[in-house]
């Protein structure tokens, strides 16, 4: 969808569009070294990536977050400021898309120490924890530090950074907020206040931004009512939002070279013979490799040997990952994907000629002290009792046979 068409869809309080294929320009095979090389570090117990536009002048921010079973450090691809990163197709097209537009990316994990499975803690109200008063910590000092706070800032996540984007604009202004994959928490829903976004130290109020909800069409049922039920709810209370709906997409002999850096054409059309031989694509183009987080992923086994001789560093250098990832998205299951990133650039730019929200560092929502005394006595007590490490080491990692979680 272009901009003018996403005009006439945010002046009404809610709309519905179902997509399938798209046909945007993709960064590979030969446009990776667009790319600027990633920045890491760990700021506020948090690791952070981040990448600029070459031009160092943003139009706008993303702040970017990940879900439960995704990594921080897979916004971005390694290189000597980034040498944990280990980027992976679909967040990296993503990034890529934003940067080329004009946009710089920040991605937050969870606060460390957070639990096994890296979720952003989503309970509320976040006063009483201290994942979101701690993330706005990070998003104030990148604005002040990078002088950013007169530009339009946006929110992206999925999963249960999803619902983090969801929540952020409820604590700190944004100009929109974009959620792939899961909606509000039932508290937030049936509380008659918390969709009203205020700074509680001073009563400051704004609106909330235009949203959207991007969401799997064939998604677990609880997943789905929670989806709608956010979209209903916001929509009653006046909030432009949008409903995008991911139909599974067909895959072609050049999809890999489009998603997978260092795959060319050739190396693109070869995988994909291949994993039709194997009966893991269909003879229409379809993934039929179905997610699997708890039990033997037969379908994994025997991409793993079709593909092995191609990328001998199959574990080692994240292929595995890359393939679930760019296999399962396609697919229509619960996974990141970027085949409708043009989309949602167009969504944060419409929104933000038509913003109300403040974005100047003097308006009485930006002030600092917005978490209460005993969320930041619990938040002081609970990192003193942490080991003080200046790097986070590169968690362990997990393969196909961990639960999915869902926060």
């Amino acid at each position: 969808m272009r901009p003018a068409a996403l005009l006439l869809c945010l002046a009404s309080a809610l709309c519905v569009h179902t997509y399938g294929a798209t046909d945007p320009a993709w960064p590979g095979p030969d446009h990776w070294g667009d790319l600027p090389d990633a920045e890491y570090q760990v700021f506020m117990e948090r690791e952070i990536v981040t990448t600029i536009p070459v031009s160092q002048n943003p139009r706008g921010v993303v702040f970017a977050f990940h879900g439960c079973l995704q990594y921080v450090t897979e916004f971005g691809f390694k290189s000597a400021s980034c040498p944990n990163c280990h980027g992976t197709p679909e967040m990296m097209t993503l990034v890529w898309k934003f940067v080329k537009s004009g946009y710089a990316v920040v991605a937050m994990s969870a606060r460390r120490g957070g639990d096994q499975w890296r979720c952003y803690e989503t309970r509320w109200p976040p006063e009483e924890w201290q994942e979101l008063p701690g993330i706005i910590r990070v998003i104030r000092h990148f604005l002040r530090e990078r002088r950013w706070w007169h530009l339009p800032r946006y929110t992206f996540g999925s999963s249960s950074g999803g619902v983090i984007a969801l929540e952020l604009p409820l604590r700190f202004p944004f100009q929109a907020a974009m959620s792939m994959l899961l909606g509000f928490r039932s508290e937030i829903l049936d509380s008659e206040d918390a969709l009203e976004p205020r700074n509680l130290h001073n009563g400051a109020t704004w609106p909330y931004p235009p949203v959207m909800i991007m969401r799997i069409l064939d998604d677990e049922k609880d997943v789905v009512e929670r989806c709608n039920k956010t979209i209903e709810v916001m929509a009653e209370r006046g909030v432009n939002v949008s409903e995008w709906v991911i139909r599974p997409y067909p895959l072609s002999e050049t999809f890999f070279a489009e998603r997978l850096r260092g795959c060319d054409l050739v190396c693109s059309a070869e995988v994909y013979a291949r994993l039709r031989d194997a009966d893991i694509i269909d003879a229409r183009g379809f993934s039929k490799w179905h997610k699997c987080e708890n039990c033997w992923d037969r379908t994994y086994e025997k991409a793993k040997t079709a593909l092995w001789d191609i990328f001998p560093t199959w574990e080692d250098d994240h292929y595995d990952r890359y393939f679930k990832e760019m296999m399962w998205a396609s697919l229509g299951a619960h996974d990141t994907t970027a085949q409708h990133a043009d989309a949602i650039i167009d969504f944060y730019e419409a929104a933000a000629r038509k913003s109300e929200v403040p974005a100047h560092e003097d308006h009485p929502s930006f002030s600092e002290r917005y978490s209460s005394d005993s969320a930041s006595a619990a938040h002081a007590k609970q990192l003193s009792e942490q080991p003080g490490a200046a790097i986070l080491a590169e968690p362990r990692r997990r393969h196909h046979r961990h639960r999915l979680q869902i926060r």
